[in-house]
């Protein structure tokens, strides 16, 4: 049976030559779930000058709270004159009818003064 190619050195793989199951690889008579274990010790490799320490973590039970997402604050435009859905839409990368769902419009009539809300 061919193994895959992988970085592992001989003595680190679990199968002997004719593939058997290495009994030595575990430790054995461990009755406790695999979290419930205690964390390997820190493992040590060397590159050349280089060192990097891989330091086990135990996973935890709890799980974290999502991020809180800020919410935006609502953004207003005020028409001036020339203004139209169209062009405020275009402004605020927006659709004519977006606008108009937004800002509770049933027609496409606006008014100089008139605040719209674009976020």
């Amino acid at each position: 049976m061919d193994t895959p190619p992988h970085n592992m050195a001989r003595s680190e793989y679990p199968f002997d030559e004719k593939g058997r199951y290495r009994k030595d690889w575990v430790k054995s008579g461990s009755t406790k779930r695999p979290d419930e274990r205690q964390p390997a010790p820190p493992t040590v490799h060397s590159y050349g000058a280089r060192t990097s320490v891989t330091v086990p973590v135990k996973p935890s039970n709890t799980v974290a709270p999502p991020p809180r997402i800020p919410v935006p604050s609502a953004q207003y435009h005020k028409v001036v004159s020339g203004d139209t859905l169209f062009s405020i839409g275009r402004r605020y990368g927006m659709s004519v009818s977006d606008l108009k769902r937004r800002n509770g419009l049933t027609s496409d009539m606006i008014r100089v003064g008139q605040s719209l809300r674009v976020r």
